[in-house]
């Protein structure tokens, strides 16, 4: 892939969460802004099909409708929700390619290491010369499991991927003289250095009652001043319970501008942190906990110009549908849909939670 023009744009859909047959809004919202912006690249963000085993194929074939019409490169990372509805990762890749052949950019870059889709895609400059630019995708898998295979909360990304993406760095860099190659870095589950980057330490605030530890350190939900370079908090970030040092890696060894991730469905924000941007895209459904003043899909722009830095902004769903109303707009699909008593049930079971959650952090936020 190239730049054009001196430019190369990529819009970041995450947390989909469609069943099939998807949404007629969320989908239509995700056509159309495919369609205004004219991407050079859509990078879906993870958990992308929430269909049941039967008709998750039918899914990511409506999915992948949207860049093939619209004749739109796109790839994945997965999230900690696409395996569970009955296809393994591996197998989904599959389907991703057999409906959108060549369009489709993701893949088993080392099949040795842990994990589906792990792989990168180097940038070109206008005259398709030389690599400028690089984009890392990992799996950040699902969930991880103690000693006794108790449940104990998020994966991250693994040792031997890391390693993997040193021994790519590496190449990139010599063939660049030496010198590491800017670049942006996907995946779903967000970086645990969010927590120091964000928040103040359970001792630092101590009068704070809201507390949540992340790799063994305790923290309280007090911002620390200036954190936030844009965008929203508003919920906990939900990062992996064990760090095993992908962001120093990267940040040791390459030129990463930015960590984008999703899974956290109402974080919208930008947090620099030792020189590097952590980026959270919220969700750009409603078939999710989520709230349709927030959903959006986040839009990234690089100029070969200067490629210290990138331009971001996101389209929001509230735009395209302005009118829509949560609850109502997905019980009233659900029961006009395909197989309308199974739907009912899980589309009336995520109103429930998405009601809960909603309700859990706005009272946060009153409290704070």
């Amino acid at each position: 892939m190239k730049f054009n023009n001196k430019k190369f744009k990529i819009l970041h859909i995450t947390d989909m969460h469609e069943y099939y047959p998807a949404n007629p809004i969320t989908i239509g919202f995700d056509r159309e802004t495919v369609k205004n912006e004219k991407p050079d690249l859509v990078v879906l963000g993870g958990d992308n099909t929430f269909a049941f085993r039967p008709t998750q194929e039918d899914s990511i074939r409506e999915i992948c409708s949207i860049f093939t019409e619209l004749n739109v490169p796109f790839t994945t990372v997965f999230g900690n929700h696409d395996h569970e509805q009955g296809y393994n990762n591996h197998r989904q890749l599959t389907m991703y390619r057999k409906y959108a052949g060549d369009l489709f950019l993701g893949k088993d870059e080392d099949p040795t290491i842990d994990g589906a889709s792990n792989h990168h895609i180097e940038l070109l400059d206008s005259e398709g010369k030389k690599t400028i630019f690089n984009l890392w995708f990992f799996d950040s898998h699902s969930y991880t499991w103690d000693e006794t295979g108790n449940d104990i909360g998020y994966d991250s990304v693994h040792p031997n991927q890391i390693e993997w993406y040193k021994r790519v760095e590496k190449e990139l860099t010599a063939k660049n003289n030496g010198v590491p190659v800017p670049s942006f870095v996907f995946q779903h589950i967000i970086v645990s250095e969010i927590f120091p980057a964000l928040f103040k330490t359970a001792k630092e605030a101590p009068e704070c009652d809201k507390k949540r530890s992340s790799v063994g350190i305790e923290y309280a939900m007090v911002l620390k001043e200036g954190a936030l370079k844009e965008g929203g908090l508003n919920e906990w970030p939900c990062s992996g319970v064990r760090n095993h040092g992908q962001f120093d890696a990267i940040r040791t060894n390459g030129k990463p501008l930015a960590f984008m991730s999703g899974h956290d469905h109402v974080n919208d924000f930008i947090v620099p942190y030792k020189g590097v941007d952590i980026v959270n895209t919220p969700s750009s459904t409603l078939t999710c906990y989520s709230n349709n003043k927030i959903s959006g899909i986040r839009v990234l722009t690089l100029d070969e110009d200067d490629l210290s830095t990138y331009s971001t902004r996101i389209v929001r769903l509230i735009d395209y549908a302005p009118d829509l109303k949560f609850d109502h707009h997905y019980y009233e699909y659900a029961r006009q849909t395909a197989n309308k008593q199974e739907i009912i049930r899980r589309y009336t079971a995520d109103i429930e939670r998405n009601a809960r959650k909603m309700k859990e952090i706005e009272d946060a936020l009153k409290e704070d």
